[in-house]
């Protein structure tokens, strides 16, 4: 995923600094990484609408084809308009949901005692 938006690697960083800041332990987590399309990405995006609606106006519609091409273009431009101002120059990469099932307070002095095989280095 790194080499397809090698910007995740600075949210990853941020997400690990920010995490730290919090305390206890998450029972449940849902974390979604969206793609936000800059502020000039959407102007070009508008003015290339807005461009292509002006040569489809003056486009002849006199044969079938043309109109009807016309009218699946428009429907689609419709269907795409439809998602709502909200969605618009964001689109969903991944959501990752992750859940802690059980907890236990059991734990013997071998869980959490020192290996017998362990040196200590000085």
């Amino acid at each position: 995923m790194l080499a397809a938006y090698p910007m995740m690697k600075d949210a990853i960083a941020r997400m690990s600094a920010e995490g730290a800041k919090l305390n206890g332990t998450p029972l449940s987590t849902v974390m979604t990484v969206d793609a936000v399309k800059s502020q000039e990405q959407i102007a070009q995006e508008a003015k290339q609408s807005e461009d292509d609606k002006s040569k489809d106006s003056v486009k002849d519609v006199n044969s079938i084809g043309g109109l009807l091409g016309g009218l699946a273009k428009r429907a689609a431009q419709r269907k795409a308009d439809s998602g709502g101002a909200e969605n618009k120059g964001r689109a969903t990469i991944m959501t990752s949901t992750t859940e802690v099932l059980k907890l236990s307070p059991d734990v013997t002095a071998a869980d959490v005692g020192v290996p017998s095989n362990f040196k200590e280095s000085k």
